[in-house]
């Protein structure tokens, strides 16, 4: 499937923006460059929460594995364009799904891990998913179950496989296929036409203003223009060793990480998150060349001394909060993230360390030295009505992007473009608000989602509908869903609750509520706490501002 027209691909490659090699043929090339040499490493505790053993593999093993899994899903019935589910956390399972799915020539949709119930259900049919790759355990989760269930009541649904042990039946296990020598020596029966990277690698799940799924088709040149502004303007060296705990899958992850891991023809050292002390142990460990985080967690890291500064990618959800001070040690660059529209790098000014540079309004290079053409163009659209101004400091813009790293439009059903999401100059209305902070340099800080009735992280969270499940419960007269500021986190959902006159406060009995109902995970609220009155406005609105202000006190 290719959205984007030849005129514009044979010009970006000619400006050397795009190329005509797919991600799996990079891997390939890799591969056949640097066999034996170490591609990915699993965090060593993986067992702990996953359930497996931790595993290194090196680029020979990653390319075998991705073609038996490619000719087996194949072999199975799936074509080119078919969209497959994956959900997945950061291992080298995650890996092997993802570039056996473009080796495939099927679309990936990689989905968050707090994806679930109703959520999860819309985005297989937003996506008329053939098939979803899960795993048997995550920590607690159990999103093997989920994905079994879900597929049940969804008619296109056709595979759900699994990575794991103990997969539950209907699951179609592949860590015995991914490891068949002779699939490997196979080649899936596809034909990639005109250009193979102009291809949709992509589905990447966002929501829109209105609080509905969308879906961000991003094809291989694209992915491939978004990773290289981070290879350049964070200076990654080539064969680097990048650790990361960052959830794969996302803006966050695929593009300041699987690409200049790729590109580089680097190692990389996956993390998952569970304490502060296991993230800077690992870190510790790795001895990594670059650390790609939320920056959120810059209070955890340690000063260095050893005489040679630490490249130190900093993600940001869609705003700049503000920073704590970093430790000395460190090459520090700021990664954006849009939505899953793109991102945008940023090397700190060595006069302010501590504080994320402001985003170019204009031309974005990856590179400030470099004079390459624009990787992407920003520009600001005044949010006051009949506004052709953005005035200083107020906070009243929202932040525009177009160029060779950015799709032209959301997916629709069709399997075309769904341009709504653009003005009329060709910019993509990312749905993220900013602060114009310097006139001369045309600088902007973004603060963060404009849609939703709150924000966690860079998700906008549509709360009256998961509210009115929540309240739905027999002791309950009302609910609220706020959050308050956390230091590692950035923020936390909590929900207040009023009972029902004669009713008993039972926590346990309102999770298990929260739980049937299948609220996705960043909606499980951290604390749940009875109160007299949810404080509302006279058309029903909650003022989650002030049920912060009063759990906070």
């Amino acid at each position: 499937m290719i959205l984007n027209d030849k005129a514009e691909s044979e010009a970006n490659i000619a400006a050397g923006l795009w190329g005509r090699v797919p991600l799996d043929i990079i891997l390939r090339k890799n591969a056949a460059t640097n066999p034996d040499e170490v591609a990915l490493r699993d965090s060593p505790d993986r067992e702990h929460w996953n359930g497996m053993p931790p595993e290194v593999i090196s680029y020979r093993q990653l390319e075998r594995r991705v073609q038996a899994l490619s000719v087996f899903m194949s072999s199975l019935g799936l074509k080119a364009d078919d969209r497959v589910v994956i959900q997945l956390p950061n291992t080298v399972d995650f890996y092997c799904a993802l570039f056996a799915c473009f080796r495939a020539g099927l679309i990936a949709v990689p989905v968050s891990l707090s994806l679930r119930g109703r959520s999860l259900k819309t985005l297989i049919d937003e996506a008329s998913a053939k098939a979803i790759i899960t795993c048997t355990r995550i920590e607690d989760d159990t999103p093997a179950l989920r994905a079994r269930d879900a597929a049940a009541e969804m008619f296109n649904v056709r595979f759900v496989f699994g990575f794991g042990k103990d997969l539950p039946d209907g699951l179609v296990p592949l860590d015995d296929i991914a490891r068949d020598g002779d699939l490997a020596g196979m080649e899936a029966p596809i034909e990639r036409k005109d250009l193979p990277a102009d291809h949709v690698a992509t589905l990447s799940p966002q929501y829109a203003s209105d609080g509905s799924l969308i879906l961000i088709p991003r094809s291989h040149n694209q992915w491939i223009s978004t990773g290289v502004q981070h290879l350049l303007e964070a200076r990654i060296e080539q064969k680097a060793r990048i650790f990361s705990i960052m959830h794969p899958g996302l803006m966050g992850g695929l593009g300041p990480v699987i690409l200049p891991w790729l590109l580089s023809a680097g190692v990389l050292e996956l993390g998952h998150f569970t304490s502060g002390g296991q993230f800077v142990g690992r870190m510790r460990e790795t001895e990594a060349s670059h650390v790609v985080m939320p920056a959120s967690l810059g209070g955890l890291l340690e000063e260095r001394d050893d005489g040679e500064d630490l490249g130190l990618s900093l993600i940001w959800p869609g705003r700049h909060d503000q920073p704590e001070p970093l430790p000395k040690g460190y090459r520090v660059s700021d990664v954006t993230v849009l939505g899953e529209w793109t991102m945008i790098v940023s090397s700190r000014a060595e006069d302010q360390p501590d504080n994320p540079a402001p985003l170019p309004v204009g031309d974005v290079t990856g590179s400030r030295s470099s004079g390459m053409v624009p990787l992407l163009q920003t520009a600001l659209v005044p949010l006051a009505p009949g506004s052709d101004t953005v005035a200083l400091g107020r906070g009243d813009a929202e932040f525009c992007c177009r160029g060779p790293a950015i799709p032209k439009g959301a997916f629709n059903r069709q399997g075309g473009l769904d341009e709504s999401h653009v003005n009329e100059d060709g910019y993509i209305r990312t749905g993220i608000g900013c602060n114009l902070v310097s006139v001369e340099d045309a600088g902007v800080h973004p603060t963060g989602v404009l849609s939703g009735e709150f924000v966690m992280g860079r998700v906008p969270v549509h709360a009256s509908a998961s509210e009115a499940a929540i309240a739905d419960h027999f002791s309950l007269k009302d609910a609220a869903l706020f959050s308050q500021p956390d230091p590692i986190l950035g923020d936390r959902l909590h929900l207040a609750v009023v009972l029902k006159p004669g009713c008993e406060f039972d926590e346990q009995e309102l999770r298990d509520h929260i739980n049937q109902i299948e609220l996705d995970a960043h909606l499980s609220p951290a604390s749940i706490r009875a109160i007299r009155k949810i404080p509302r406005t006279e058309d029903g609105t909650v003022v989650r501002p002030a049920l912060t202000r009063q759990f906070s006190a």
